[in-house]
C-alpha cells in the first residue's frame, strides 16, 4: 500500500512541473540509455577508445541539451508565476510558522 501512495504522490508532483522540464528529463533519460547501450555496444576495454568516438559525444551532448531544457522550464516557470512570498497581513505566509 506504502508503494501505491507513492507513486500516487509521485505522478500528483510530476503533473505540477512545468512542460519543458518533463522534456528536459525525457533527454536526459534518453540520454542514459543511449550511453550504456553505447558501452555495452563497444564490447569490452579495447573497443572503447577514449578518442573520437562520435556517438559517443553525441550522447554526451543530448545530456547537456536535457540539463538545459529542464533547467530553462524551470527558469521559466519561476518567471512567469508571481512572486510566492506575501506579507502576513495579507493572508499570506503565517507569521508564528515555525522556521
Amino acid at each position: 500500500m506504502l508503494v501505491i501512495e507513492a507513486g500516487k504522490r509521485f505522478t500528483r508532483d510530476a503533473r505540477e512541473l512545468p512542460s519543458v522540464t518533463v522534456v528536459g528529463f525525457g533527454v536526459i533519460a534518453l540520454a542514459g540509455v543511449m550511453e550504456v547501450l553505447l558501452y555495452l555496444a563497444a564490447g569490452g576495454m579495447a573497443g572503447h577508445l577514449h578518442g573520437g568516438f562520435a556517438p559517443e559525444k553525441g550522447a554526451h551532448l543530448l545530456g547537456i541539451i536535457g540539463m538545459v531544457l529542464a533547467l530553462a522550464g524551470v527558469i521559466r516557470d519561476a518567471v512567469r508565476r508571481p512572486t510566492r512570498r506575501s506579507s502576513a497581513n495579507s493572508g499570506g505566509l503565517n507569521p508564528h510558522a515555525h522556521r
